[in-house]
């Protein structure tokens, strides 16, 4: 696989391209090597936390255990049911219309955005485990050696300059995504998005545009529930005119 190119901005705000190349095995390898002894240390000086320790510690505070696993469960079953409604067109036999299938659509996607609430608790404990240390380090030390300049040459001569570098320049961060692209397989949001059913299905029946955001017959951007908005997410009229959706309160009687 050739290498990718990535454009961004450095901290001058000047134009940047760069190349992230394929980690070969001698890359993993010291990789892995570079991580072991980071891991060592933390180990020698008792600073860490195990995942397994980690998952101990969220059934001991509250915060995951057996509702929680439930709940997961659960949600995972719902979206399984209503995918395969989309994906046949039809509900306890009978054949539905294109805007039943838009609302099932939409439940979908609001259930997947539960499962990503539910975990978000775990995944926020898990990066101070050894394990994700060891995979960050890991991480940190393949970007230090894949980053390569416009002429090809590496960027970094260690993988502290890198980590010492790395948070001051933009286009780092633009860099690790593409790596994390390449090698772990990772896809953008929108990639993600895209290859699922609920979003084909929306797309298909032009419910919504190629930004995955809400169009009604006319084109023009909406919420979920077929309002107005800007390319903001700001409530519009039709003339484009934002609008003001203040709540009011409700009458309530003197104490």
């Amino acid at each position: 696989m050739s290498n990718v190119k990535v454009e961004g901005k450095n901290s001058k705000g000047e134009d940047i391209v760069c190349y992230v190349r394929r980690p070969n095995s001698k890359d993993l390898k010291e990789a892995k090597v570079y991580a072991n002894a980071t891991v060592a240390k933390s180990i020698k000086a008792g600073t860490f936390i195990t995942r397994s320790q980690a998952r101990d510690q969220l059934k001991l505070s509250g915060i995951w255990g057996e509702p929680q696993d439930e709940q997961l469960k659960e949600l995972s079953i719902k979206i399984t049911e209503l995918v395969r409604i989309l994906q046949t067109g039809k509900k306890e036999g009978k054949q539905l219309k294109k805007s039943e299938g838009r609302e099932i659509a939409i439940q979908v996607i609001e259930l997947r955005n539960k499962q990503v609430e539910l975990l978000t608790k775990v995944n926020e404990l898990d990066e101070y485990t050894i394990e994700a240390q060891a995979e960050n380090d890991e991480f940190d030390y393949l970007i230090s050696v894949c980053l390569l300049s416009e002429s090809g040459d590496k960027i970094f001569e260690s993988v502290d300059e890198y980590k010492e570098k790395a948070a001051d320049e933009p286009y780092y961060f633009a860099a690790a995504q593409e790596l994390q692209n390449v090698f772990y397989g990772f896809r953008k949001p929108e990639e993600i998005a895209n290859s699922r059913i609920e979003y084909k299905f929306l797309k298909q029946f032009n419910f919504i545009n190629d930004k995955l955001q809400f169009i009604n017959k006319d084109g023009k951007t909406t919420d979920k529930d077929g309002k107005l908005v800007d390319d903001e997410g700001f409530y519009i009229d039709e003339e484009g005119k934002r609008v003001n959706q203040e709540e009011k309160m409700g009458e309530f009687l003197d104490d």
